[in-house]
């Protein structure tokens, strides 16, 4: 599994995205943090099976690669002089950082309600994890960077 963050345009279709790739991605997830679950596409499987048909600037994917592939998208973040914002649910939210690389603590010090937050590691195949106020040995995330994707534990009706 690789996590990303897509930079294309809004309404793009997942079919469109993966085409360039081949044979070499069998699956794509996205996390719909309205439902607390995965959409996924699958080229193998028949169409109305896919609950991920479009996708939008700044949706963080994991990507199932069978085989190494390399993915052209455009560089950056948002275009100059305007903002990503996300809106954060109660629970689990699967979002793009966009900005300068730096610790957790920093990074994610206006998250209000912050539970903990993991980032996808593709060399170990695990997670990272960093949890505001604990001891700083139990956080596994020690920088968090650009264009990388979060997932953000909040609770929000405190």
């Amino acid at each position: 599994f690789n996590a990303m963050v897509f930079l294309g345009d809004n309404g793009t279709s997942i079919a469109d995205f993966i085409a360039p790739l081949g044979t070499a991605v069998s699956a794509v997830f996205r996390f719909n943090a309205t439902t607390q679950q995965y959409e996924s596409f699958d080229s193998s499987l028949p169409a109305f099976l896919n609950t991920l048909n479009t996708l939008a600037f700044g949706d963080v994917l994991f990507l199932r690669v069978v085989v190494p592939a390399t993915l052209d998208q455009p560089a950056g973040g948002p275009p100059a002089g305007t903002t990503h914002q996300i809106v954060l649910r109660d629970g689990w939210n699967f979002v793009s950082y966009l900005g300068a690389t730096g610790p957790p603590a920093t990074v994610l010090e206006d998250i209000s309600g912050l539970l903990a937050a993991f980032v996808f590691d593709e060399p170990s195949q695990s997670w990272l994890r960093f949890t505001p106020g604990s001891l700083a040995f139990l956080s596994t995330l020690t920088q968090l960077g650009n264009l990388q994707g979060v997932d953000v534990h909040c609770l929000l009706w405190r």
